[in-house]
Parts: structure tokens; sequence; C-alpha cells
């Protein structure tokens, strides 16, 4: 198995991820900076673009709240840090000029729009789906998503 280093800029972002792991060795890390990487490195993904999933709703509570702190955590490196100071290597093309602007305009944007992330349990993103697309799916889903289902 190929080691995922998210934090090393000649690491390919794109395409699906799984992510594996015991409790406490940083999936949640590895997932905030690939949504802060698909977000600077691509001009075409936005937020609402990245489809995250987990198992449970403590999961998605905790990987919505920690995604969108980090986003608000780069733009704020982005914005007052000098070049000797970024601890993130692949932030280093994004701090100068019209990069920089732009890569805090992209954040910007994710933080205003981040509401409309789609970041579920397996069980939401399913029902979702089905929702979205009971028409191809030829299901009637005139139903409410069960609030606790874990």
């Amino acid at each position: 198995m190929k080691i995922f280093e998210v934090l090393n800029s000649k690491q390919e972002i794109l395409g699906a991820k799984f992510i594996q792991a015991s409790a406490g060795c940083g999936k949640t890390f590895t997932i905030e900076h690939i949504v802060i990487r698909l977000l600077l490195e691509n001009k075409t993904i936005n937020i609402e673009n990245i489809l995250v999933v987990t198992f449970t709703k403590k999961a998605t509570a905790e990987l919505k709240f920690r995604i969108k702190n980090k986003i608000d955590e780069i733009i704020k490196i982005l914005t007052y840090s000098k070049e000797h100071d970024i601890i993130y290597d692949y932030l280093h093309p994004f701090l100068k000029g019209d990069k920089k602007q732009g890569a805090i305009s992209k954040l910007k944007d994710a933080l205003l729009y981040f509401d409309q992330a789609p970041i579920f349990t397996i069980h939401g993103f399913c029902f979702r789906s089905l929702k979205d697309f009971s028409l191809f799916a030829r299901v009637n889903i005139d139903i409410e998503e069960k609030q606790d289902i874990e």
C-alpha cells in the first residue's frame, strides 16, 4: 500500500480517496487538508463539489466543524504569514500576488457556501442520492431522512 502524504505538494490530490486508520491517527487532519488542496489547486472545484462521507453523525459534525475551521485558519495564514512562517508545503505557491488573492478569495467563497458542502454519513449520502435521483431510480422518496440513524 502506498503512503498518502497530504502535506506534500508533489502528492497527487485529485480523485477518490479512501482513508482508513485507527482512532487518533490523523484521518480528520488528512481530510481537512485534502479539501483545502482541492480548493486551492483546482480552479473548477468549489466546496459544493467535494464529497466527504463518513460513518456516524458525530463524525460528520466533527468533520464539518474541523474543515470549516481549517479553511478559516488557512485564510489567516495566507493573509498574515510570511513565507518562512508557512508550515504547510502546499501553500507556498499561493503566497504571492494574484495567486495569493485568488486563493484567499476562493477560500472565503468556500466559507460563504459551506452549508452546501456535501458532508454526509453513508446513510445520509444514500438518502440524498435516492431523493435527488428518484425519478431515474424509479422510486418514490416522499419521506424524510430518519434522524436517529447513527
